[in-house]
């Protein structure tokens, strides 16, 4: 939000260029924890879509409480189980 810039430099102390590989990133992986929290691995597993929303839905909601505006959230890899895991998964 470009009215909340000075606001966000006074509390990190961080040129804006900067955020994204320190303060963003902290939010964007606390937002996929504390939401994979919610799920069991399997739920997890085969709710993949549903839990991107629900992440992105929390880190949206966070950000924008800093002063930040995000347009995206993306999965940058496939999600990762342990594969002892995804054998249990795929027994099941």
């Amino acid at each position: 939000d470009p009215t909340k810039v000075a606001a966000i430099f006074r509390k990190y102390r961080k040129p804006l260029k900067d955020l994204d590989h320190t303060i963003m990133r902290n939010y964007m992986r606390d937002g996929y924890n504390r939401i994979s929290a919610l799920y069991t691995a399997e739920e997890l597993y085969s709710n993949k879509a549903k839990f991107q929303n629900q992440a992105e839905d929390f880190i949206k909601k966070h950000l924008a409480d800093e002063g930040f505006i995000v347009e995206q959230v993306v999965f940058l890899n496939e999600l990762r189980l342990p594969p002892s895991v995804v054998e249990n998964i795929n027994a099941k």
